[in-house]
């Protein structure tokens, strides 16, 4: 993909001049190929950014500000208001993987779906900013897959009918994994689901910084149902509901993404029934892995998109700001910034494709075996070039990029989001562990003296208690 291109990554980079119209699936308007798109791709694309356009774009400064000033009720409003008619578009759905889930809405599904129809959903809801993103796609893109890909056993009509409600914008869920003392580390996860002898289980503990948990009707909780020393072993998932008696959240206030309502949820002694259990008691670990590739590569679309905005903005704003009696964009020095910052996109962008291809040539199965490394790599680039932009796009803007409103709202909001990128869903340090580790970056180690030493008092401890 192209920066400068309208018809499949932006709006217009020039927002006030129309752009020449292309409609061939397999070209830009620039006339490059692309091997990844047709026509159904085209279609999908300009539906989307419709909505966006004339639903969500009026009215996401207000919804931002609203956010940051605590106003729970208006943004409820605004969150229920968009997940109903986004659910009608087919937004919902196009954002818990493939196939589309026809099981469960009614919106019609693109012809041939595929991975590339839900990276064109990811990518146009991500024009508004990251929080936007977060708000529409982020509870759900995470919390319903477990409740899609496992299920509830021993209830799942109610399960269907959970999955029917989210994905018809009636209800809102979100995912409970991170704690105040477990993020990345999730096998030491401590909320816990002990099981009460009536045919429930009791959960009890904290759950912190939760996308929508502040709106959210259901939670999708990883708990331990093993004992406290069982590590991923002794993890479940469960389906807990606002309506049981014992939840409490709290919106936490945080850097960005304000409408997205992260917050602060409280577990105390929560009745919740054994069929509410999804999939099997002790296969959360897996389940909690099963879709964390496909959450990174959510966030790496984001985080994408993001950075494509501030070249686009930069661009836009560069060629209409004078300075020193010539245009902004007409200094050499921007015209580098602006250059580096393009040149980051355009690679981190062939990479998402790439990376979407082999998502679609791929079952769930062979995915999780041979795309983690990869994902964890996607992302920490993403979150990296996001931020690279962020702060370039901020100094080619000068003032008005620092200023909330104005020609640089788009670059002043993504420039409070991007440590959103580079902390949830796995820390830029954690993504490069993975990375290494799945690549086998360390075949042999070199031999520990401590260890020597320890096994050389250890032969003498054993000799010593035979003489006894």
């Amino acid at each position: 993909m192209c920066t400068i291109r309208a018809d499949t990554t932006s709006s217009s980079l020039l927002r006030h001049h129309k752009q020449p119209e292309n409609n061939h699936p397999n070209k830009t308007d620039q006339n490059l190929h692309s091997p990844f798109y047709n026509q159904s791709h085209v279609e999908w694309r300009a539906k989307i950014r419709s909505f966006f356009e004339n639903e969500v774009e009026p009215i996401v400064d207000d919804w931002d500000k609203q956010a940051v000033l605590n106003n729970h009720a208006k943004c409820k409003e605004y969150i229920q208001l968009m997940y109903r008619k986004s659910a009608e578009y087919g937004i919902l759905a196009g954002v818990v993987g493939a196939p589309w889930p026809s099981k469960y809405t009614d919106a019609p599904a693109p012809a041939n779906y595929d991975y590339f129809h839900e990276l064109i959903n990811v990518d146009e809801g991500t024009r508004c900013g990251g929080g936007i993103a977060w708000a529409l796609m982020g509870g759900l893109g995470i919390g319903l897959p477990p409740l899609i890909n496992f299920g509830m056993p021993m209830d799942q009509g109610k399960c269907d009918r959970v999955i029917r409600e989210c994905l018809n914008g009636t209800k809102i869920i979100c995912l409970c994994i991170t704690e105040p003392g477990a993020g990345s580390d999730v096998s030491n996860l401590a909320c816990t689901a002990k099981d009460s002898g009536d045919g429930h289980f009791i959960v009890d503990g904290n759950k912190k910084w939760i996308t929508n948990g502040i709106y959210a009707d259901y939670f999708t909780v990883a708990v331990r149902t093993g004992d406290k020393n069982s590590a991923h072993k002794g993890l479940s998932m469960i389906l807990v509901e606002r309506t049981m008696p014992g939840v409490t959240t709290t919106k936490m206030d945080c850097t960005g993404v304000w409408p997205s309502g992260t917050t602060y949820i409280e577990f105390d002694n929560v009745k919740v029934p054994k069929t509410n259990i999804i999939g099997q008691v002790g296969g959360g670990f897996k389940q909690i892995m099963y879709n964390f590739n496909h959450e990174r590569w959510l966030l790496a679309a984001q985080a994408c998109r993001m950075a494509r905005i501030c070249v686009e903005d930069s661009l836009s704003f560069a060629r209409s700001r004078r300075t020193f009696g010539k245009f902004l964009i007409e200094h050499q020095v921007i015209q580098h910034k602006i250059g580096e910052m393009a040149t980051k996109v355009e690679s981190l962008h062939a990479w998402l494709e790439n990376i979407t291809f082999q998502m679609n040539t791929m079952k769930k199965s062979e995915q999780n075996v041979k795309l983690g490394g990869h994902i964890a790599m996607l992302k920490l680039a993403s979150s990296r070039t996001a931020e690279f932009c962020a702060s370039s796009a901020m100094q080619v803007f000068g003032g008005a990029g620092y200023t909330r409103g104005g020609k640089g709202v788009r670059v002043e909001r993504i420039y409070r989001e991007v440590k959103a990128y580079a902390i949830p869903g796995g820390s830029e340090e954690i993504m490069l562990n993975l990375a290494s580790g799945q690549f086998n970056f360390v075949t042999r180690r070199a031999p520990d003296v401590k260890d020597q030493y320890i096994k050389k008092l250890t032969m003498e401890l054993k000799q010593l208690k035979s003489r006894l």
